[in-house]
């Protein structure tokens, strides 16, 4: 019954007792084998999925990587297509792909436009992968305003989100690292603002930053 949800269910399941029992490599090439018999098939992003998870278990991040961006783009609709798009996103920041990335989560990202439009739900992912972007422009691309702008989204532009006082704190750490004191204070100073349920303000973090960049001196 492959276009069952117990077919993906089904999966989900196997692909536990691969991994439980050290047995992914002949889980993968089952799953290769069985996706291609269910082209088509409502099982068959299940299937691709699995094979490229258990590809990434592995050591083949490479093809992990191809199999999930490929799974992405033959399964728009799938309930999988964020969590894939994800962890592509993860093999090519490892690999040092910022770029790649960048790509894959922007990708996940942008279905935020065609939600407006056709009136679908966000994806789980969302703006955890909105936020990541920022992370890796800041990190790895060490580009302050791009990381800035990318944590802005996250904050102004994609709706009420768990991930927003994340964001801001972002935003005051791009400010820090660039060397622009006094818009990390503001960043820092809307942060307990407008989040002041944050765990950067909880533990007091936005208050230790404060200090250090000597917020308020001279006051």
């Amino acid at each position: 019954f492959p276009d069952a949800e117990g077919a993906r269910d089904a999966v989900r399941l196997l692909a536990r007792l691969a991994k439980q029992r050290g047995r992914w490599p002949a889980f993968r090439g089952g799953a290769l084998a069985r996706a291609t018999r269910h082209k088509g098939h409502g099982v068959e992003d299940a299937l691709r999925f699995a094979a490229a998870e258990a590809a990434e278990a592995i050591g083949d991040a490479v093809a992990a990587r191809r199999e999930y961006e490929a799974m992405a783009t033959d399964w728009t609709e799938s309930s999988l297509y964020d969590d894939a798009l994800f962890r592509a996103a993860k093999l090519a920041r490892a690999a040092g792909d910022a770029t790649g990335a960048i790509g894959d989560l922007e990708r996940i990202v942008d279905t935020k436009r065609t939600a407006l439009i056709v009136g679908s739900f966000d994806l789980q992912l969302l703006h955890e992968a909105a936020l990541e972007i920022g992370k890796i422009q800041l990190e790895d691309r060490k580009d302050a305003g791009a990381a800035v702008r990318a944590f802005e989204r996250v904050r102004d532009d994609l709706g009420d989100n768990r991930q927003r006082d994340d964001a801001q704190w972002g935003i005051a750490t791009a400010h820090e690292r660039a060397g622009k004191g006094a818009l990390a204070c503001a960043a820092l100073s809307r942060l307990e603002r407008d989040f002041p349920h944050s765990r950067y303000v909880r533990r007091g973090l936005s208050r230790e930053a404060a200090l250090r960049l000597g917020c308020g001196a001279g006051k």
